[in-house]
């Protein structure tokens, strides 16, 4: 992805090369619609778009590097072909950005959901035959495995107080995302929990003893929650 990177910043650096690649694209009978974005190479969804816009404008690169000395980042067919592979696994990491990113409706019990779509996309892509591309996506995974390793908390409570899920089915993916070391992260999950229902419990009895209302159900509540 390198020369790709490399040639939208070259057409970006100036407007007389924004010009001459708009020159080109002419020449070569390429539709001028959305031009290629430069993407932040730590984002992985910001990459994505970059190759998908890029990918249109091949041949216009191809014959930028004909007519343009100064350009030296000119794309090889491989590369091109390969960016179409990347493009396809990276889409996962667009669609998960935009559906997390949604303002009208609450998202925060998605995000689990997400990651686990993401993981499995990466578990398929490690083992791909383009050895460049595993070696890319084992990166990807060390990556992702240390965010989670530190967000899973904020990622796991949501899901189990979402009515459609329990417990068992956050046990159930944790141990598919972390195997053997698991059992740590489920105990933090579980007293997490259970600090969570007793204070909710604690301000429900509170309410009640202030207006009067018989505590003894909310009571048991709290001692089937803790034990």
């Amino acid at each position: 992805m390198h020369n790709i990177r490399e040639s939208v910043k070259y057409i970006k650096s100036s407007q007389a090369r924004k010009e001459k690649f708009e020159e080109v694209a002419v020449q070569v009978g390429v539709p001028l619609g959305k031009q290629p974005t430069l993407d932040i190479s730590t984002r992985w969804n910001s990459t994505f778009l970059m190759l998908q816009s890029a990918y249109p404008y091949s041949r216009v690169f191809d014959e930028l590097g004909k007519q343009d000395k100064i350009y030296t980042n000119t794309p090889t067919s491989v590369e091109w072909e390969r960016s179409k592979l990347v493009c396809t696994f990276l889409e996962i990491f667009a669609a998960a950005t935009e559906l997390l990113s949604g303002s009208s409706y609450p998202t925060v019990n998605l995000y689990f959901h997400e990651l686990w779509k993401i993981k499995l996309a990466m578990d398929v892509e490690s083992s791909h035959e383009d050895q460049d591309i595993a070696a890319m996506v084992k990166k990807m995974q060390a990556k992702f495995m240390k965010y989670l390793e530190i967000s899973y908390l904020f990622f796991c409570i949501p899901v189990i107080l979402d009515p459609r899920f329990k417990y068992e089915f956050v046990d159930f993916r944790m141990t598919q995302f972390f195997g053997p070391e698991v059992l740590p992260k489920l105990e933090i999950v579980k007293s997490t929990l259970r600090r969570l229902f007793l204070l909710k419990s604690m301000q429900r009895r509170m309410t009640h003893l202030m207006i009067g209302i018989d505590t003894k159900v909310f009571e048991e509540e709290l001692r089937v929650t803790v034990s």
